[in-house]
This record gives C-alpha cells, sequence and structure tokens, in this order.
C-alpha cells in the first residue's frame, strides 16, 4: 500500500488577567474644597501563550501600570496597579498510550509470540500475535496490489520470512499493528530491526513506513483505530492519506544483512501531514515495490529445431517435419529403389537407415540428420531420385516475451524502538 501507506487539534486557553479599575471620590459637606482627582486606570493584563503538544506555554508579560490620578483638588488617586501578568498556556494533551518501559516488540521466540510455533507459514492477519505483558504488543496485516502478488511469512528459527512473487509495477506489504489505538513513543528514537542472511528483494524497492493518527484515515476503521485523515471518499482514503516513510534498499541494489536503524527524523512524504510525530504510532508497514522493468529479465527458449526429412517411396524425399524430434522413416522397396530415410533424434545424429526392399538395388543408408536447436519448424526437406532425404534447415532461437516478477525473500529479527 503504497499502500498505506489533520493534525491533532490541541485547543489551548490563553488566561488573561484583567485589572479593577479603582474610581477615588471625596465628600465636601462645606463646598470648598476641590473634588478629589480620578484614579488612574489600572494597567493591561498581560496573556501567556497556549502550550504546544505536551509543552507548556511561556508566562504572560505583566501589564503596563496604569495614568497617574488627576492632580486638580485634593485625595486624587495614586497611579493605577500593574496590570496582572498572564497566566502560562497550558500544557498540549496527548491522549495516546504511552511506550512501556520495554521497547523490545519481539524477537520471534516463544517468549514474544502469541499462538504460532516454529515452521507455522501463514498469509492471513492475526488479531494478536507479538509483544508481551511487559512491552507494546498487537497483531499483523497482510496487504498487495494483485492478488498474484500477496505476501506469505514463515516462522524459522525465531526468525521471520516475508516472501512474494510480486509482478512488474505492483507492491506487496506486511505491517505490525499495535493494540493501543495509538501509542506515544516520544521518549525514543527510532525503530532498529535485523536483516538475515539470504534475504533478496528481486530487484524491488524495501520501503518502512510508520502510520501516524494524523495521517490514517479516519474512514478505515472508524469505530476502532479512528484516524484524523479525512478522505475525499473511501475509495481514494490511501491515496490522500499517506503514512511517512523511509527507503532502506532501493530497486537496483543488494540488501545487506545487519542491523537496520531507521531514525524518527528520516520518515517523511506523509500526507496531510509530511513528517512523523513519534507521539501518535499505529503501525509499522515493511513494503516492497516491483519497478515496471520487474525483476532479472531471462530470454525463454525456442521450440525444437526441425527434423530430417524422411526419405520417398519412389526415389522423392518427403517434407521434413519442423519441430519434431524424430528423423525420416526408412524408404519402401520401389522400382526405381528407394533410399532409405535416417532415425535422427533431436540434438543427436540419426542412426543409418535400412536398405530398401524389392528394388532394382537396394537404397544406400540415409544420411543422419542434423541436430536441431531451439526455434521454429525446418523447412521441407529436398527430393531426390534414389538419394535420402536431407535435413530440414535448423530453427531460430526463440525470445522472451513475459517481464519477470521480482522474488522477494525477507528475513528479520528483533523489531525494537531504540
Amino acid at each position: 500500500m503504497t499502500r498505506t501507506k489533520s493534525t491533532i487539534g490541541i485547543s489551548a486557553v490563553v488566561l488573561v488577567g484583567f485589572a479593577l479599575v479603582g474610581v477615588a471620590c471625596s465628600s465636601d459637606p462645606t463646598g470648598n474644597v476641590g473634588a478629589g482627582g480620578g484614579g488612574g486606570a489600572g494597567g493591561v493584563a498581560g496573556s501567556g501563550s497556549a502550550g504546544r503538544l505536551n509543552t507548556a506555554g511561556l508566562p504572560g508579560t505583566a501589564g503596563a501600570a496604569g495614568a497617574a490620578g488627576n492632580s486638580a483638588g485634593s485625595g486624587g488617586s495614586a497611579a493605577g496597579a500593574a496590570g496582572a501578568a498572564g497566566a502560562a498556556g497550558s500544557a498540549g494533551v496527548n491522549n495516546c498510550t504511552p511506550l512501556p518501559a520495554n521497547h523490545l516488540l519481539t524477537d520471534f521466540s516463544p517468549a514474544t509470540l502469541k499462538g504460532v510455533s516454529e515452521g507455522a507459514s501463514w498469509t492471513a492477519g492475526k488479531q494478536e500475535f507479538w509483544g508481551t505483558s511487559s512491552s507494546l504488543s498487537g497483531g499483523d496485516v497482510f496487504y498487495q496490489g494483485k492478488p498474484g502478488s500477496a505476501p506469505r511469512v514463515t516462522l524459522h528459527g525465531q526468525t521471520l520470512t516475508v516472501s512474494a512473487t510480486i509482478e512488474a509495477g505492483d507492491y506487496a506489504g506486511y505491517m505490525f499493528n499495535f493494540a493501543p489505538k495509538c501509542t506515544n513513543a516520544l521518549m525514543t528514537q527510532g525503530l532498529q530491526f535485523d536483516v538475515l542472511d539470504g534475504s533478496t528483494l528481486g530487484n524491488a524497492t524495501l520501503k518502512v513506513q510508520m502510520q501516524q493518527k494524523s495521517d490514517y484515515p479516519s474512514t478505515a476503521n472508524p469505530s476502532t483505530r479512528p484516524g484524523d485523515c479525512v478522505p475525499t471518499s473511501v475509495a481514494t482514503q490511501y491515496n490522500e492519506c499517506l503514512s511517512p516513510a523511509t527507503t532502506v534498499v532501493s530497486s537496483g541494489s543488494t540488501i545487506s544483512s545487519g542491523t537496520v536503524q531507521l531514525p524518527w527524523p528520516s520518515f517523511s512524504g506523509g500526507a496531510p501531514v509530511s513528517n512523523l510525530d513519534s507521539g501518535q504510532l499505529m503501525a509499522i508497514q515493511w513494503q516492497f515495490e516491483c519497478p515496471p522493468e520487474g525483476g532479472t529479465v531471462a530470454a525463454a527458449g525456442g521450440g525444437g529445431g526441425g527434423a530430417g526429412g524422411s526419405a520417398g517411396s519412389s526415389g522423392n524425399a518427403g517434407a521434413g517435419a519442423g519441430g519434431v524430434s524424430s528423423g525420416g522413416v526408412a524408404g519402401t522397396g520401389a522400382a526405381q529403389g528407394g533410399s532409405s530415410g535416417d532415425s535422427g533424434a533431436s540434438s543427436g545424429a540419426g542412426s543409418s537407415g535400412t536398405s530398401g526392399s524389392g528394388g532394382e538395388t537396394a537404397g544406400t543408408s540415409g544420411t543422419a540428420g542434423s541436430a536441431g536447436t531451439a526455434g521454429t519448424a525446418g523447412t521441407a526437406g529436398s527430393s531426390g531420385a534414389g538419394a535420402a532425404g536431407s535435413s530440414a534447415a535448423a530453427g531460430s532461437g526463440g525470445t522472451g516475451t513475459t517481464t519477470p516478477p521480482c522474488v522477494v525473500s525477507f528475513t528479520f529479527d528483533n523489531v525494537t524502538f531504540y
């Protein structure tokens, strides 16, 4: 897929402090004292910035001091009080399940697998397959473009092999689903697994994709694994909602054995969110993509070459039978003495024919037919009175007519976050 292959909205409330405006009043029963000046206005409250995901907002700036009171008359109040500092933005909320302290997903040992025995092979996904009570756990999923490209996995020697014969221009994939709807792995740096000896990609490209909630279709599994990407329709969900990916091996390159480390920043190309957010992971996908030119091209062999002509019953050679392994049959007796045909076998000289009977003179031994090569039918043997039929001409070599698939056999182990 590529198969795989809206950012989680975070509302932050900015708290704003408001200062009270104080007004000074005085009473003058005699009417001889001037009215008190008005108090200064309160300072403007500062406002803190909203917190990003999992990050507290910055504190607000204190408000400016209020203006001084009116100087006319007595009793004017002092300058207004400074505005209150803005409250810190609230921390972003992440509702994904925290990754357990044990970062190993599986080493394909019985301790980290569920319900699978050594030597088992399967093509349909399991809801529960890998993980332990102290680590992340989940199931597996198979997918492909065309039915003929469907992958298979086999457990052997505490390793897992993904095998597939992928049609030219098609893809196939194998996936680890996470049991939680999404997993917060912000404390990790990336994904790691081991590639074992004997792995081959058959000219396919190997990509690893990480499903994340912001790029997973809301229409794919709305009741169990809802995503935040809202596609135009279900038919276009995997074209509009794409998981960030990284290329492990490109087409035309040889895969090497050893440990593969894929840092989170190396994943990109998601849609609508391009970069990977390890705080909202949903699955790991190993995807194999066969190019339009397919795997290694090999010419197909043609048919058998032409055989020698049969001897004529009246001295006239019969026509050669192209692509047939046997040589000519022995000639029968004739008034002119028919010659005997050879009994040549394909790719070997024919044996001498027996003498004709009933003729004035016995026919001479037939000449062995030449070995046929791959290709089209041989031409007819030439005619001759009393002579052996000549061998048919060899056919030309055949050519390949189909684009070969990419034959994948990928063995891996020790899947873990690091």
